[in-house]
């Protein structure tokens, strides 16, 4: 399956976004019994066509009784003795009267750098994108509500340097459903920190062995700053459209950055830390967050679901500046304390109007040879106690419920 060109989907009127032009192309062993289904299948749902033969081919052109004096946009079927195409709203002087494209996709020097680039011998199916240049020329023609869009999709795409993406699909060892996705990317076009690199598989043995789902990437602070970036792209693509008013989206810009204040100023009230120098700055390294069911969990009844707290979520982050890492943990700990006060002040509230008491401390132990925090909060509407435990050592920044931070 192709679709030849998105301008078409993203110009003029609603009804002209629903013709793109596209192809599907399906391999066949017997061009008889294919042309057999084929028409059988338009006859039943008593669509007109006019069916034609040439040299190896049958051409049935859908919607007509005759053969019309032009074929561009006309729906085509092509049968030949090895391939079944169906041909829309093409232009006809790419299509040869044998079903084949002059020129090929094949042919074009993008797709096969692409295919190139996935690791597998072969694959059972491969999907091929390079969208960016059809969007970006289709701005010009399209109408305001599209052209929004597409200023946009510049804006966090084309600035970035994207290039085509191919993904295959395949099975290795007989059994094992496997999806390689790469994507192309102009380095100097993205800020140098934004793409992450290799992760560190030996960071991934602080990951408890029966944990079912498990998240592990680098330089979460080089996706936050590329994040950051695609807001500023998006106010300068949408000052570049003429019918948007510059004191408004100026005034909304403005707003914005007053947010990021005033956000960054409540983190730091609370925790004593400045968020982009002592936390974003070591975000650098290997980053893993996962999550499992307790070990200690007795599922098999519903009293056995009630003696303990049935997850284990961990989120732990490779301490490349340690000296921050404990600084964070510190400050994060004002921050548990703030909150524990905040819950004891509204339990306590809720006590005196006669509801059952509960009660939330903040702690201290020794866990592993470190000093680790621990959030413990206690209520009438849970059978059991919550934990958050949090720690630092030389390598890891580590949060989460105590089986997840001891591992």
């Amino acid at each position: 399956f192709g679709m030849l060109s998105l301008g078409q989907a993203f110009s003029g009127s609603g009804a002209n976004r629903e013709e793109a032009p596209a192809l599907i192309a399906i391999s066949i062993t017997d061009q008889t019994a294919a042309l057999d289904f084929v028409i059988n299948a338009l006859n039943q749902d008593e669509t007109r066509f006019f069916q034609t033969t040439g040299d190896g081919y049958t051409l049935l052109v859908v919607g007509e009784r005759s053969m019309p004096a032009a074929l561009d946009g006309a729906k085509l079927i092509i049968v030949r003795d090895d391939v079944l195409l169906f041909s829309a709203n093409t232009d006809a002087s790419l299509i040869a009267v044998s079903g084949l494209q002059s020129p090929s996709l094949l042919e074009q020097p993008g797709f096969s750098a692409a295919l190139s680039w996935l690791p597998a011998d072969s694959y059972s199916v491969t999907v091929y994108a390079d969208v960016m240049d059809d969007l970006l020329a289709a701005s010009a023609a399209a109408d305001p509500e599209a052209a929004g869009m597409l200023s946009m999709l510049e804006a966090n795409f084309a600035g970035a340097g994207f290039g085509p993406q191919v993904v295959g699909f395949t099975i290795l060892d007989g059994s094992v459903l496997t999806i390689d996705v790469a994507q192309a990317y102009d380095p100097a076009a993205l800020p140098a920190t934004a793409m992450p690199g290799p992760v560190d598989p030996a960071f991934a043995a602080r990951i408890p062995a029966d944990i079912p789902l498990a998240l592990h990437g680098t330089n979460l602070k080089g996706q936050l700053e590329a994040l950051a970036e695609s807001y500023t792209l998006l106010f300068e693509s949408m000052a570049a459209q003429p019918d948007v008013d510059a004191a408004e989206l100026e005034a909304a810009r403005d707003q914005f950055q007053k947010q990021l204040v005033q956000l960054n100023n409540l983190f730091t009230s609370v925790t004593d830390l400045d968020f982009q120098e002592d936390v974003l700055s070591w975000l650098d390294g290997d980053v893993i967050a996962f999550a499992g069911f307790n070990p200690d969990l007795n599922a098999t009844s519903a009293a056995g679901l009630q003696e303990v707290f049935p997850l284990e979520l961990g989120i732990g982050v490779e301490a490349t500046d340690p000296a921050k890492a404990q600084a964070a943990v510190e400050g994060f700990t004002k921050a548990f304390n703030q909150l524990a006060a905040l819950a004891n002040l509204s339990m306590n509230e809720s006590a005196r109007s006669g509801a059952p008491a509960g009660e939330a401390t903040v702690t201290s132990e020794e866990l592993a040879g470190v000093t680790v925090t621990v959030l413990t909060l206690t209520t009438p509407n849970l059978p059991w106690a919550v934990e958050l435990l949090m720690g630092a050592n030389n390598s890891i920044f580590a949060l989460g419920t105590r089986g997840a931070v001891s591992a």
